[in-house]
């Protein structure tokens, strides 16, 4: 029950984000914004149950990426449970793990406000987790990952997802042209409360953050 709880709130996470990103941005571009981080939600959640998870936690091909067995769930004891995750049954261990996938994505949003259009934010949303999170997860997450058998230690996502999501997010910032007019756009806010309930939000949400990825109540 804890864990479904917590799976529940690590998504509302998600349109959090865009919340409080959309309060940040011009009148104008807000409902984009918003747009843009429940596309990504979208997108990620079928991307994660598709290949993401088996390329994540499938078995290890050196360490690196995982393989295809478990694509779309198939061949997954979803009723039992994984070594990884002896606690719970499959199938909510990897819904657990699928509210963080689609959370990437709409994290990095934020970088390119007012930058990028919902077509390009689309073509982000499958080509980045496939070429960068999934392998990551993998490395770390999976007990066969190369840099968690080097020591590597991530219990709720420093790594695996704020540290990924911040290096694209700089680096995407660093590649889009800056705004135009940007100077004159210093107050350009346009809902700062909308912005505070989404922050809200995220802070309440993050103790089933963490304390859901020890995968029980009693720890």
């Amino acid at each position: 029950a804890w864990m479904l709880a917590s799976t529940a709130l690590v998504l509302l996470q998600t349109p959090a984000t865009g919340l409080a990103q959309a309060g940040l941005v011009r009148r104008k571009n807000a409902l984009s914004l918003l747009a843009q981080s429940m596309a990504g939600m979208a997108i990620g959640s079928v991307l994660w149950y598709a290949i993401g998870f088996s390329l994540a936690f499938g078995e290890s091909h050196g360490g690196v990426i995982g393989g295809l067995e478990f694509a779309f769930l198939h061949g997954l004891p979803l009723g039992s449970c994984l070594s990884m995750a002896p606690t719970i049954p499959a199938v909510l261990y990897v819904s657990y793990q699928m509210v963080f996938a689609c959370m990437v994505g709409p994290i990095i949003v934020g970088s390119w406000c007012e930058r990028m259009g919902m077509s390009a934010a689309c073509m982000f949303f499958v080509i980045w987790p496939i070429l960068v999170y999934y392998p990551i997860a993998h490395w770390v997450w999976h007990p066969d990952g190369w840099l968690k058998h080097g020591g590597a230690s991530d219990f709720a996502g420093g790594t695996v997802i704020h540290g990924t999501t911040g290096v694209a997010g700089l680096i995407v910032a660093l590649f889009l042209e800056k705004r135009k007019k940007f100077e004159q756009l210093a107050e350009s806010a346009h809902n700062i409360p909308l912005c505070v309930l989404g922050v809200t939000l995220i802070w309440f949400c993050w103790y089933s953050f963490n304390a859901g990825s020890a995968l029980r109540a009693n720890e």
